[in-house]
């Protein structure tokens, strides 16, 4: 049998707007939509967290997912560190956890965070061209050219 552990008690959730941001960077907007429309009809005890999360959602739905471009600099940083450890001495702080972990954390990461992009529509030419031009998460075009977006009106 394959033992699962759950924390005997949930932590409340103080800010839900982070957990909605990331939601959205990773579901896309349409994976998105569907989750908010299930949790809003949602009769199951507890949905009520979930509910305010995919309320905030709603808001971000056809905005710029600028959790992935955070997460970018995540992925980045890693590659950064290994090139930097290679050489490094072993007594650094952190560069035994790097070497252990980092090639397939930046493996797997690089992965997800590529799909996370194509819920958005993007392919890698046109995931280039947007972060070669994107200033910083405030600043950037949306929708980005070259990727096929049609304008959607909220009611």
């Amino acid at each position: 049998m394959d033992d699962r552990w759950i924390p005997a008690h949930d932590a409340a959730l103080e800010d839900i707007a982070p957990l909605a941001e990331l939601l959205y960077a990773v579901l896309g907007p349409g994976l998105s939509q569907t989750l908010i429309e299930i949790v809003a009809e949602s009769k199951v005890p507890g949905a009520d967290v979930l509910r305010q999360a995919t309320e905030q959602l709603d808001d971000l739905v056809g905005t710029v997912p600028k959790q992935l471009l955070y997460m970018g600099t995540a992925v980045a940083s890693i590659r950064i560190a290994q090139e930097h450890l290679y050489g490094a001495k072993e007594e650094e702080r952190h560069a035994d956890v790097v070497r252990r972990l980092g090639s397939e954390s930046e493996k797997f990461f690089g992965w997800a965070y590529m799909g996370m992009f194509a819920r958005f529509g993007f392919d890698s030419d046109t995931l280039t061209h947007f972060m070669k031009h994107c200033t910083s998460a405030f600043e950037a075009d949306w929708p980005p050219p070259g990727v096929a977006y049609r304008r959607h009106i909220k009611d």
